[in-house]
């Protein structure tokens, strides 16, 4: 870009042989593309730029004084809302409760973090398992994840301490959303320089091991990164823009910036302190072989039994249809030592409630029996009494009946 600038100013490409560059290689030198570093201007470059800016129609370039710079509040980032440019705001590093999700200092989203703050913000990784509460016991069960390097992501990385070590995971761990994994060629060019963006450990990488040095990633924003915890280099290669970072002078010797032990390399290889290495070296698979113990569906826990895949049912993940997978050891199944299988619990739990819901609908049929039987016996019992009644009622009245056509009889005789 800087080159682009000078040639606009009708600045001339440098000559190496005329040319006193303080640095390996000045801003208009013609391989200035292909270096990495800080660059300066020439000794012929400024001599060209004095030229320019001496001409009356460049007059405004003389001017040296420095203008008033409006300064972003410092208080900005902190006040709880979203505001410019900022990602998410939790507010003060006191007062931030969504940390796992918001840097509080930069106001930025922190891994693959869609939100800063609400549910979306709990980001579950694929190698740390869920746990259930049984019900039969009152303590929760152990926090389960995955053996060290077991697959993850579609057998594309490994798990190492609980954490798929996917390139692009972290890649938008370190950078943000817009990061994710670079390629081959990317990741060699930048790691083979032996500079402090492009290492494995303090030292060159050695070919076959310049995929475990610094963490290059591609970065598809159009604007530049910001960050202030770490130093950025961007360098563009095979139609990629691909940056990678440096700690600041007191960071750790090996720190986030660089690829975390674990993740893949090679087939059946991955990075252990900057070096591609065997997993057979760093994986004890006497105990639990999720090839041959989980039969292919399933990888092993930290417990060493089969975490299985949904559709498979533990110990030996087994097809199953209507499991949901896991492992003995996740509160979720139980061992029905009669039938020596694993055994859900929610499907006793779902027909006892059916049993219960049959009952009590039995129970409310055999109260409506009942209380149609009183109300049909009631009515037959008012239907007779009306009957006696009418009965009663026509007697005496043809006793009375008599009784006048008795008196009529008299008086006539």
């Amino acid at each position: 870009m800087a080159q682009l600038l000078g040639i606009s100013l009708g600045l001339t490409y440098d000559d190496n042989y005329n040319c006193f560059c303080p640095g390996t290689a000045c801003i208009m030198n013609p391989q200035a593309i292909r270096s990495h570093g800080v660059k300066y201007f020439s000794n012929c470059s400024m001599d060209g730029y004095n030229r320019v800016v001496s001409q009356p129609e460049f007059k405004c370039l003389q001017n040296q004084t420095v203008s008033n710079m409006a300064r972003q509040s410092s208080d900005t980032c902190g006040n709880g809302r979203v505001d410019n440019e900022e990602q998410c705001d939790c507010g003060t590093p006191e007062q931030c409760t969504f940390k796992r999700c918001c840097n509080p200092t930069s106001c930025t989203l922190i891994g693959a973090a869609e939100c800063g703050s609400g549910a979306c913000c709990d980001n579950k990784d694929p190698c740390d398992f869920s746990e259930y509460c049984s019900g039969t016991n009152e303590f929760c069960v152990a926090d389960l994840k995955s053996a060290d390097l077991e697959p993850c992501n579609n057998k594309t990385a490994f798990c190492y301490k609980g954490i798929c070590r996917d390139t692009t995971r972290q890649c938008v761990q370190l950078f943000g959303k817009f990061a994710k994994g670079a390629d081959y060629l990317c990741t060699q060019e930048v790691n083979y320089q032996a500079d402090k963006f492009g290492d494995c450990d303090g030292k060159r990488c050695l070919l076959w091991s310049v995929l475990c040095g610094k963490l290059v990633c591609h970065w598809t924003h159009t604007r530049i990164l910001p960050i202030t915890d770490f130093d950025v280099q961007y360098t563009y290669i095979g139609g990629h823009v691909c940056i990678s970072a440096a700690g600041r002078p007191n960071s750790a010797p090996r720190d986030k910036t660089y690829i975390g032990d674990g993740t893949i390399c090679d087939e059946n290889k991955a990075c252990f302190r900057g070096s591609c290495q065997p997993i057979s070296a760093n994986k004890n698979y006497t105990t639990c072989n999720s090839t041959r113990h989980c039969n292919g569906h399933g990888v092993c826990n930290d417990e060493d039994v089969c975490h299985c895949d949904p559709g498979y049912a533990p110990p030996h993940c087994k097809a199953t249809p209507s499991s949901p997978g896991g492992s003995l050891y996740d509160g979720f199944w139980y061992w029905d030592s009669k039938k020596k299988a694993a055994v859900m619990p929610t499907k006793k739990l779902h027909v006892a409630s059916g049993k219960n819901g049959l009952l009590i609908s039995f129970c409310i049929f055999l109260t409506f029996l009942l209380l149609i039987a009183i109300i049909a016996l009631k009515w037959n019992k008012i239907k007779f009494w009306k009957r006696e009644t009418v009965n009663e009622g026509s007697m005496s009245e043809g006793n009375s009946n008599k009784q006048v056509v008795h008196k009529v009889q008299a008086v006539t005789k």
